[in-house]
């Protein structure tokens, strides 16, 4: 998701002739389009949805994930905000720890909860 567009968000990159990538977007189901207009709408604010928008068209439910490096990387006002807003509207949030390794790889640092810190 990005700020620039709440109707649609990126699905996927493809890679172009050139070999340079591209964002593949898609329309977003209307009851995820009307989750974030509300959050956006009560929290007041004109950015600040997590990385990932989750949903599941069978209960039109919506989750929200934010990706962050923990040795420099932390949720911005504007994203703990948006997240303790979307709480109050009973949607899960969660702020995931991800690290990419010197070797390339990537690895899950274990670190996983619900949005635990509300101080500024």
């Amino acid at each position: 998701m990005n700020s620039r567009n709440r109707t649609s968000g990126v699905i996927d990159l493809d890679w172009t002739r050139e070999g340079k990538t591209r964002t593949v977007r898609r329309q977003l189901p209307e009851f995820v389009s009307r989750a974030l207009d509300e959050i956006y709408r009560d929290a007041q604010l004109a950015r600040g949805c997590p990385d990932l928008v989750i949903w599941n068209p069978n209960t039109s439910t919506v989750r929200l994930v934010e990706i962050k490096c923990p040795h420099w990387d932390r949720p911005s006002r504007e994203q703990k905000e948006f997240m303790l807003t979307a709480e109050k509207k009973g949607i899960v949030t969660q702020v995931v720890e991800w690290e990419f390794l010197h070797t390339g790889a990537t690895e899950f640092l274990g670190s996983s909860s619900n949005y635990p810190d509300r101080s500024n």
